[in-house]
Order: C-alpha cells, then sequence, then structure tokens
C-alpha cells in the first residue's frame, strides 16, 4: 500500500489541476510538492517548479521544461511541463499550456521534446498548440485527460482531427478509464 508520495506536481491553479490536492495531502505523506506560482496556489509547503528540474525514481528520468525563471508568462500558459522518460519511453504532461507557452517550449527546448505519448492540454478544449510544437513533439499518442460527460463536451471533433493531421492515435480516459 503507497503510503508516501515523493513529488506532488500541480501544474498550475485551476481547480481541475488542483483540486484533490488536499485529500492528497491527508492521505498521503507528501514529501515535495512543486507548482508555477506557490502563493496563487493555497498549499502549504509548495516550491516553485521551473525548467532544468530534475529527478530519477527507479530508472525513469522527471525533468521540468516549463517555465523558465525568465519566463514572462502567467495563467495556463505558466502551466509546469513534465517530460518522464524511461526505457519504454517518453511522455510530456504539458498542463494547460496554449499557444504561447508552446511557442517558448519551442524555443527554449525543441530537441528535447520528443515524446512518444503527449498528454494534451485543456483536455483537448479546442487549443491548437502550432505546427511547431507537434512536430518537435511528433507524439504517436495523444491522451485526453477528461471526465465522463465532461461539461465543456471535450476534446473538440476539430482538435482531434488536428492530432490526427500529425498522425497521432488518440485516447480518451473517459472512454477507456485512467
Amino acid at each position: 500500500r503507497v503510503q508516501r508520495v515523493d513529488t506532488l506536481l500541480v501544474s498550475h491553479a485551476d481547480n481541475a489541476h488542483m483540486g484533490g490536492t488536499r485529500s492528497l495531502l491527508e492521505a498521503f505523506d507528501v514529501q515535495r510538492i512543486l507548482t508555477p506560482f506557490p502563493l496563487q496556489t493555497p498549499i502549504e509547503n509548495a516550491q516553485t517548479c521551473r525548467a532544468g528540474q530534475t529527478w530519477d525514481w527507479d530508472g525513469v528520468e522527471f525533468r521540468l521544461l516549463h517555465p523558465s525563471e525568465q519566463s514572462l508568462l502567467r495563467g495556463d500558459d505558466a502551466s509546469c511541463v513534465l517530460l518522464v522518460r524511461s526505457a519504454g519511453g517518453r511522455i510530456l504532461l504539458t498542463g494547460d499550456i496554449g499557444a504561447a507557452g508552446a511557442a517558448e517550449l519551442v524555443r527554449a527546448h525543441q530537441a528535447e521534446l520528443a515524446a512518444d505519448v503527449l498528454i494534451a492540454p485543456q483536455q483537448g478544449a479546442g487549443l491548437l498548440l502550432g505546427e511547431d510544437f507537434l512536430k518537435a513533439v511528433s507524439p504517436q499518442i495523444v491522451l485526453f485527460s477528461t471526465g465522463h460527460n465532461p461539461r465543456a463536451n471535450t476534446p473538440k471533433p476539430a482538435t482531434q482531427a488536428y492530432y490526427r493531421s500529425f498522425g497521432a492515435r488518440l485516447y480518451n480516459t473517459a472512454d477507456l478509464g485512467a
């Protein structure tokens, strides 16, 4: 049984991304909490996530790519973006970045963005990240993390078509489970 969480990453201060944090803190011994703006995320002892932070756990490398200390982006575009690498492949978790966040990632990390799996930002609500970003990531799979019958009716058909146009297979947690 899991009793301890080494690192809890709260991508940004939107309730859809931090809503269950209190329950996690009550149920587990959380060693470290990372978020882009700790003062906006009312979680005691939260630290700032910044590009360049890395850690390794059982041969799996975790690397934060965004936001940088120099970034002027705020809100969703300042989401913590995490690249996870293992012998089995690479997955890019994007929080809720938009076009500005994606463009900043391409400028700073284009060569590092390649990933087998991309977690789509905004649950596929129609946000298009730009051709340069998707060419750099070149995901085989795009995963939409949505609830069953989500209020925003996501992922949007146009967004799905956009990701398919880059050759990605699409999966949705609402259809397939966690």
